[in-house]
């Protein structure tokens, strides 16, 4: 799943940077938890998106890293 901030381009534009900072990093919090909520893996953050994925897929791919650690 990929989750993107829209029109943040325009918050810059229109809001202090600490407001738009606050912002983004509220509603980027909101979804990285409801996605671990939903058992979920977030990927990555990228900028004002975020990647996550769901189900076994990801699974698979984390243990054989896992065991090396």
């Amino acid at each position: 799943m990929f989750i993107d901030v829209k029109e943040s381009t325009r918050l810059g534009l229109r809001y202090p940077l600490d407001v738009v900072q606050h912002i983004k990093h509220s509603i980027l919090r909101a979804a990285s938890e409801t996605v671990r909520a939903m058992d979920g893996h977030v990927h990555r953050f990228m900028g004002d998106a975020l990647m996550a994925f769901f189900g076994r897929q990801w699974r698979r791919s984390i243990r054989p890293c896992s065991a090396r650690i």
